[in-house]
């Protein structure tokens, strides 16, 4: 069965009609090698813009003639058409191309951030601060304001930069260790110290700001995707082993969350990530954007390294705020200078 494609009589006069093979099912599309955009890119390929596709029919009716916008129809013979009302676009795999690396390290991201966020509601970080974007109902799909893929893509790539919350389930989780103008730093150092006893090496890898400290971000990328009750259970379960009389771990917040605060996804603008090594943003088509690349890459290995604990500390001693520069720590005393660049100790 082959259908045409009619956006109006005159358009259809002067592009002429499409054809396009129907399919009932997603299953039977996929037993012909077909799949929509976004099954091509769980298998790291991508559709050109304008390729013709085929559809799959998930509600249909029955008219006569050539009536109707944007409404796709299958010849049935006698004047007789059956219009698609509600239709997916597949395609075959000769009409894809491979991802680029860069495209094919989005892909591994979006899989391990995007998939279980919530939809309906995330943080998003402007010039007056933090703001909570909850979708709408709308008359037109995309004014409800709803987290996309290609939001996500846009705060890897410095365009935005956005906190998400949980959809029930997480691929990650995070220990949110604060260090503001109010906090006593050197409980902050001595929290540092004792979380990295047990949050380093097994894929425990850190974010914090590019500058003054303003704390770090203990995160740990699972292998597969974990119930977010159990998620958070295990890590306060860890938190509990390792507090100490006057550290109050246990006090420390604990990410992803499903109504709560959102998280600072990794990779954020104006933040390091530190891996085997401090990774700085790289240039990409004449921007700074974060190193999806080398961050998947990294996440990927199964012999990945782990930047040193004893540097890490040094690196957050050299940072912590200046009017908080501990004098004394650990008997030694630190002497903090902003004249040697925070790099020398990475």
């Amino acid at each position: 069965m082959f259908v045409h494609n009619i956006v109006s009589r005159s358009q259809e006069k002067r592009k002429g009609n499409s054809e396009f093979q129907v399919f009932k099912s997603f299953y039977e599309a996929a037993n012909r090698g077909c799949r929509t955009r976004a099954g091509w890119a769980k298998s790291l390929r991508s559709v050109p813009p304008g390729a013709k596709h085929g559809i799959v029919v998930r509600a249909e009716g029955m008219a006569l003639g050539l009536t109707g916008h944007e409404v796709v129809l299958a010849d049935l013979g006698d004047n007789r058409y059956r219009i698609a009302t509600d239709y997916t676009g597949v395609y075959t795999v000769e009409q894809t191309r491979q991802f680029t690396p860069r495209r094919a390290a989005q892909q591994r991201y979006l899989d391990i951030f995007f998939n279980h966020a919530r939809k309906d509601q995330y943080g998003l970080w402007t010039d007056d601060g933090w703001s909570t974007v909850t979708a709408e109902d709308a008359e037109r799909p995309w004014d409800r304001k709803t987290l996309t893929a290609d939001l996500v893509q846009r705060h890897a790539n410095h365009s935005y930069t956005l906190a998400l919350k949980s959809d029930g389930k997480t691929h990650f989780v995070v220990v949110d260790l604060d260090c503001h103008e109010k906090d006593d730093v050197d409980l902050f150092l001595r929290r540092a110290e004792r979380l990295l006893q047990r949050f380093h090496g097994d894929g425990w890898h850190y974010q914090l700001r590019d500058g003054t400290v303003g704390g770090i971000h203990f995160i740990k990328v699972f292998d597969w995707p974990w119930r977010l009750d159990k998620a958070r259970q295990w890590v306060a379960d860890q938190l509990r082993e390792l507090d100490e009389p006057g550290l109050d771990l246990m006090t420390l917040e604990i990410y992803p969350t499903f109504s709560g605060n959102g998280i600072r996804l990794p990779l954020a603008k104006g933040y390091l990530m530190v891996l085997d090594q401090i990774v700085d943003p790289v240039t990409y088509r004449k921007q700074q954007v974060g190193d999806v690349e080398r961050y998947v890459d990294w996440l990927d290995d199964d012999n990945r390294r782990y930047f040193p604990k004893d540097r890490l500390l040094s690196f957050l001693r050299m940072n912590v705020p200046d009017s908080q520069s501990p004098s004394l720590i650990d008997g030694s005393i630190i002497l903090v200078t902003r004249l040697l660049s925070p790099r020398a100790m990475a």
